[in-house]
C-alpha cells in the first residue's frame, strides 16, 4: 500500500514532468517561429521547410503605398520559399537587430497560437504538432497600421 508520502512524491514527480514537457514545447514553438523569421531576414528558404507545414494557409494585408487601405495577399508554402529568397537579399534588414517579438498566446498538446511582431508587420500564427514536430500551419498578417512606423 502506498503511503501518503509516496503518493505526494509521485504527484510531485508527475507535475515536474508535465512542467518540463510544457517548457520543451514552448522552446520548440519559439524555435519554429525564429526559423520562420530567419527564413525572411536571412533569405534562407531551407528554414521555411524546417518551420512551415507544406499545406500552409497564409494571407496578408499590405498597406498601399499611395492612398488608404490595404491590398490582400495570399501565399502558399511554395510561394513563401520563393519570396524569402529575395525579400532581404540586399541586406536592408539586419537580422541581428531587426524587430522580433514573439508572444505565445495559447498552447495545448497539439495546437498553439502566437503573435509575432517583425520588421514587416504583425503575424498571428497557428501551429500544430506533427510527426516532424511543431509546424506553422496558418498565418494572418498585416503591414504596420497607418500612423505607425515599421521598426527594425
Amino acid at each position: 500500500m502506498l503511503t501518503r508520502t509516496s503518493l505526494l512524491l509521485l504527484s510531485l514527480l508527475a507535475i515536474t514532468s508535465l512542467a518540463a514537457a510544457a517548457d520543451e514545447d514552448e522552446k520548440a514553438i519559439r524555435q519554429v517561429i525564429n526559423d520562420y523569421v530567419d527564413a525572411a531576414y536571412q533569405a534562407k528558404p531551407d528554414l521555411v521547410r524546417a518551420s512551415v507545414h507544406p499545406r500552409l494557409q497564409k494571407v496578408g494585408y499590405v498597406r498601399r503605398a499611395e492612398g488608404a487601405g490595404y491590398d490582400e495577399f495570399w501565399e502558399t508554402f511554395e510561394q513563401m520559399q520563393e519570396i524569402v529568397q529575395t525579400w532581404n537579399k540586399d541586406g536592408g534588414v539586419d537580422p541581428r537587430t531587426a524587430k522580433r517579438e514573439i508572444t505565445i498566446l495559447d498552447r495545448l498538446d497539439q495546437i498553439a497560437a502566437a503573435r509575432l511582431d517583425a520588421s514587416w508587420g504583425t503575424d498571428l500564427i497557428h501551429l500544430a504538432r506533427t510527426d516532424g514536430g511543431w509546424k506553422i500551419v496558418s498565418v494572418i498578417w498585416q503591414s504596420p497600421a497607418p500612423g505607425t512606423a515599421a521598426k527594425q
